[in-house]
């Protein structure tokens, strides 16, 4: 029986494989480990880089990594799992690369509907039915609150992939016709569990619980569709809300960065 940690990481390979069916760039699948840049010019960890699993077999990933990097590309991210950073940091910073942030990404997930009462009148609409419009109104939120340049931003969200599947939905809140906060809610054919991302918010409208909101919306449709448990990837204040809603950190993720 696979840990919950190995389950939360495959749906991330899983949504990154997805990401890629409809951009042109390059994918390689190694032992325990992925590569896959999709020609965004930012180092961003959701279009360009690798990550890392506890199954990796470090010879192999390094001679990869080298080679990717001799082939393609030199400014990347790699996400690493914290039961195996340790164990590639010497490695990785012998190759320029640095983890800035000590404290990592902490991976929560929950394995039950949320009973809080929803404040705002936040919609959930199906991607494939509309919401792909809505997204492009998403854009602003995404790039103000992951500090993203719009062009990445338009990347993550128009791409074509999060049309073709009529279990993926949007979450979002207006304002006077602008969307003031968004967030979406992702299941691969491959996956027995579901992802939340990009959950956001406009700064001027944060600490008001409109992401505790979208994100509570969002985990009971995921659980409507009959999923065994919701994942999702947490900012430091964000862990603190997703807390209070019932999620759970099981690990952290470590992103090592190389700036060319």
């Amino acid at each position: 029986m696979n840990s919950p940690l190995y389950v939360a990481h495959q749906q991330l390979i899983n949504t990154i494989k997805l990401r890629m069916k409809d951009t042109i760039g390059i994918y390689e699948e190694g032992e325990g480990y992925i590569l896959y840049d999709m020609k965004n010019p930012e180092p961003d960890a959701h279009l360009r880089g690798a990550t890392v699993n506890d199954t990796l077999n470090q010879k192999s990933f390094f001679k990869d990594i080298d080679r990717f990097h001799k082939d393609y590309r030199d400014t990347w991210t790699i996400r690493v799992l914290g039961s195996v950073a340790k164990s590639l940091e010497k490695g990785l910073e012998a190759r320029g690369y640095i983890c800035k942030d000590r404290k990592g990404s902490p991976i929560m997930e929950i394995n039950h509907k949320i009973t809080r009462k929803t404040s705002y009148p936040v919609k959930l609409v199906p991607l494939n039915q509309g919401g792909d419009k809505i997204l492009e109104l998403c854009i602003p939120v995404l790039s103000q609150s992951f500090d993203l340049s719009i062009d990445t931003s338009k990347r993550l969200l128009l791409n074509g992939c999060w049309t073709n599947n009529q279990n993926f939905r949007v979450g979002y809140l207006l304002e006077k016709d602008k969307v003031i906060g968004f967030g979406m809610f992702v299941k691969t054919e491959e996956d027995q569990v579901g992802g939340i991302y990009y959950i956001s918010t406009l700064e001027e409208y944060r600490g008001r619980g409109i992401g505790k909101d979208i994100v509570t919306l969002l985990t009971n449709y995921g659980f409507q569709l009959g999923v065994e448990k919701i994942i999702l990837q947490a900012s430091k204040l964000g862990q603190i809300v997703y807390q209070s809603l019932g999620y759970q950190e099981i690990g952290r993720y470590y992103n090592y960065k190389k700036e060319g």
